[in-house]
């Protein structure tokens, strides 16, 4: 029997040589398979990330520009919050100025020797005069 294996171990070599260059060529073909699908997942990757990209780009672009939109209505809204505390301020002291001279006016006392229409009227006249100055 050992003669025989060493009679035929060139074929038996042979044999062994086509079996594994048939299981090469098998996974060789799959291997340019799998390098085919993954080339198109890359070309499909590619394409997602520029649209993604791209998308930032705009985003960032609107996002700028809605950030200085907003510090434009702050800077506005300070200057008009800083006028009308102005305006306001004004008003109290207009307001303090005439609530002392209507407290004055109901401070003072008629005269005694005159009926209190003419007194009314005496004190109308006055604050005409005053107001005309």
């Amino acid at each position: 029997m050992l003669l025989i294996a060493l009679r035929y171990w060139k074929e038996a070599a042979i044999a062994l040589l086509i079996v594994v260059i048939f299981f090469v060529y098998l996974h060789t073909v799959k291997l340019n398979s799998d390098i085919d699908k993954l080339t198109v997942d890359l070309e499909v990757s590619q394409k997602h990330l520029e649209v993604s990209q791209n998308s930032l780009k705009e985003l960032k672009i609107t996002v700028d520009r809605q950030n200085a939109s907003i510090a434009s209505l702050e800077e506005e809204a300070k200057q008009q919050l800083s006028k009308y505390q102005e305006q306001l301020t004004k008003s109290a002291t207009v307001a303090s100025k005439y609530k002392k001279q209507a407290q004055d006016l109901l401070n003072r006392k008629p005269q005694p020797n005159m009926n209190l229409c003419d007194n009314a009227n005496k004190l109308i006249n006055e604050e005409i005069k005053n107001v005309s100055k």
